[in-house]
């Protein structure tokens, strides 16, 4: 279907060039690494303002998954 195509040729933006996102790549990045020695999703959840199920999310790769 089209929306499987626009995705399959890199028409969608993801990560920060979605107009909706309140993180980056190195913000990502600092979040995986945080969560990696301990602190909690829901302190890291309210210093970058979003939920803690976006932080979940991005430290179980559901999201941000092109970011190493």
């Amino acid at each position: 279907d089209n929306s499987a195509d626009a995705a399959a040729k890199g028409r969608v933006p993801r990560g920060e060039r979605s107009h909706t996102s309140r993180l980056t790549e190195e913000k990502v990045r600092d979040i995986r690494s945080r969560l990696s020695v301990g602190e909690t999703q829901a302190s890291l959840a309210r210093e970058f303002g979003v939920s803690s199920v976006c932080i979940s999310y991005i430290h179980t790769r559901q999201t941000w998954k092109h970011v190493a």
